[in-house]
Order: structure tokens, then sequence, then C-alpha cells
């Protein structure tokens, strides 16, 4: 995931983007994480909702239910081959955990469709060291949790927020994964006021 800055300086220069904010949610906090570490001069503050907690620390992964932690082994040490068959095997709880959120339901055929490859590398990146850590984060980082969130427990979002040295956990008002209205109008307000 520390791949992801050099991956993207060119576009950044082409596009004469200077000094930016950047946005992660849920498995895109690592590379909001990566951005903010790898360019401190240009990236000005990192907004995460439901991000994806700092699991490369045995700490933080201790934060998840015990029945996790062989999840997270698999997905760090078993062959592609082997995490893409437990991605196709797993469509129909895929559609239950994200049966509130049309959007998200929609968009499952597309990593079908290439044969789950691309979210089981990147569950195998996420389990794996990130290429940054978090105390290397010196910008402002604002989070959006739910304590209820059913995909990420509250406290490794809580333990993941103690290890950046300037982060503010605030929690989300809608029980579960995907962010509320209400909480992406809070970040957007938040934003406006910082920028003027």
């Amino acid at each position: 995931m520390g791949d992801w800055t050099a991956r993207l300086l060119p576009v950044l220069e082409a596009c004469g983007v200077g000094g930016f904010d950047v946005l992660g949610i849920s498995a895109g906090a690592p590379y909001a994480y990566a951005l903010a570490a790898g360019l401190p001069e240009r990236v000005r503050r990192v907004w995460v909702l439901s991000g994806l907690p700092y699991v490369p620390d045995v700490a933080v992964r201790g934060r998840y239910p015990e029945e996790a932690e062989p999840v997270w082994t698999f997905y760090r040490e078993a062959p592609e081959a082997e995490v893409v068959a437990r991605f196709a095997g797993a469509v129909e709880r895929m559609a239950e955990v994200f049966a509130a959120s049309p959007s998200t339901l929609a968009a499952l055929p597309r990593p079908a469709a290439h044969g789950w490859r691309g979210p089981a590398r990147e569950v195998r990146l996420q389990s794996r060291p990130w290429g940054c850590v978090p105390g290397e984060v010196a910008q402002p980082v604002r989070l959006w949790h739910a304590p209820a969130d059913q995909e990420v427990p509250f406290p490794a979002a809580e333990a993941t927020a103690a290890l950046f040295p300037a982060a503010r956990l605030t929690e989300q008002a809608a029980p579960d994964h995907i962010p509320s209205e209400a909480t992406v109008g809070e970040l957007f307000a938040e934003l406006r006021a910082v920028s003027l």
C-alpha cells in the first residue's frame, strides 16, 4: 500500500495538484494513510469514514472477536488462489451484509466478473504490513465510526486512532459499516469549515 504514493504522484503532477486533503472510506483508509505518510508536504488532512483499522498490529487485531484471528492469518498467509476461492464462496453472505446498501449490492457483480481477484488481492495487502505506520502520519486525522459496525469493531477503530499523533474519532450516528448521510454531511461541513 505504501507504493500507492509513487503510483499517484505522476497523476497529481499532471493535474497540477499542490496541497490537498485525502478521504478514505472502509478499505480505502490505508491508502489515505499511505498518501499522508508518503507526501507530508502536500497532504493537509486525512478524513476517514468506517475505516479499516491498522490490522497488521496484533494489538489492534486483538480488538476483533477471537474467531477473527484465524481469518486474518488465512488472508495474510494463504496462497492467492485460496483467498479468491473463499471470496467466490461468500457471495450470498456479502449479499446479506450489504442488503441495506443498494449501491454496494449493485457493485458486487464487477469483482465477480474478474474472478474476485481484486478483493482477494486487497485483503491480502490489508493483512500484511502497509508500507507505512500510523505514527508516520503527522497530519490531523479525522475519523468517524459506528459503535455497532459488524464488519469493523469500534474498539479496533479506537485502537487505530490512538496510534496517530493527531487523530480525533467520532461515533458515527448510523449503526452499520456504510456511512450514514448524516455522517457524510458532517464530514463535508467540516471540510468546508477548514477550507475557508
